[in-house]
C-alpha cells in the first residue's frame, strides 16, 4: 500500500504513533534515514499545519485524510497551489492568508469516506480562492463553508476567473465575516445559510453570491 494508506490505516485501528519525515520510495515512506526532496504530496493526518511568518508556497499534492487545522500567523500567508484529496475537514486558523489556488480533487474530496465531511471553517484570517491559473473549484461541493466563529470573523475572497464555487451549506458565525472579489467574475453558491448568535456578512459587490435562503429580516 502508499504510506499515505498505511497512516490512514493505522489512525482507523487506534495505533497510529508518530512518523519520521524522512524520503524514500512512495510506497515504503519509513525510516531510510534521508531529509525528504520530493514535493509530491503531503498528507494531513491530523493536528495543525501552521506558518506564522512571511510567504509561503507548497507545491505538491495535500491529502487530508482526517479532520486538522491549518493557522497562518497575522501578516502571513500560506499559498496551496496543487490538489486537495481526500475526506478531513480544514479548519482555518490565525490572522493571515490561506490561498488555495489549485483543485479539489472531484472523487475524494467529494466522496469523503464514512464519519469525515471535507467541510471548511474560516474562523479567522481570509480565505482566498484563486481562479486566475486554474479555473476549477476549489473547495469540495459537499462540504459546508463556515465563515467566523472567533471575535474577528473570517474572510473569504474570489480572485480571477468565471467560476461558480459550490459549497453543499453556509454557516455564518461569530464575528464581523466577509465575501469579496479581487478581479474575475466567480461567485460563491452559499446554498441553504444558517447565522449564529453575534454574527455578520458583508458582501462587496453585486451577484457575488448566491443562496437557497430567503431574506426574512
Amino acid at each position: 500500500h502508499d504510506f499515505h494508506h498505511e497512516i490512514a490505516y493505522a489512525n482507523a485501528a487506534g495505533i497510529f504513533g508518530s512518523i519520521d519525515a524522512n524520503a524514500g520510495d512512495d510506497r515504503l515512506g519509513w525510516d531510510v534515514d534521508r531529509f525528504p526532496v520530493s514535493v509530491e504530496q503531503m498528507t494531513l493526518a491530523g493536528g495543525t499545519l501552521a506558518t506564522t511568518t512571511g510567504n509561503s508556497l507548497w507545491s505538491g499534492n495535500v491529502n487530508i485524510l482526517a479532520n486538522s487545522n491549518i493557522l497562518v500567523g497575522e501578516n502571513a500567508t500560506l499559498t496551496l497551489n496543487r490538489t486537495l484529496t481526500g475526506g478531513g475537514s480544514i479548519t482555518q486558523l490565525g490572522d493571515g492568508v490561506l490561498i488555495l489556488s489549485g483543485s479539489a480533487d472531484a472523487n475524494s474530496r467529494n466522496a469523503a469516506p464514512s464519519g469525515l465531511n471535507p467541510n471548511h471553517t474560516v474562523q479567522a484570517g481570509i480565505l482566498r480562492l484563486d481562479y486566475s491559473t486554474d479555473g476549477s473549484s476549489k473547495l469540495a461541493d459537499v462540504g459546508s463553508l463556515t465563515l467566523g466563529g472567533s471575535r474577528l470573523g473570517g474572510a473569504l475572497e474570489l480572485s480571477g476567473g468565471n467560476h461558480t464555487e459550490i459549497v453543499s451549506a453556509t454557516t455564518i458565525g461569530q464575528g464581523s465575516n466577509r465575501v469579496s472579489r479581487l478581479s474575475g467574475t466567480s461567485i460563491l453558491r452559499m446554498n441553504a445559510i444558517s447565522v449564529g448568535a453575534g454574527s455578520s456578512v458583508d458582501f462587496s459587490a453585486n451577484d457575488i453570491a448566491s443562496t437557497d435562503t430567503n431574506n426574512t429580516n
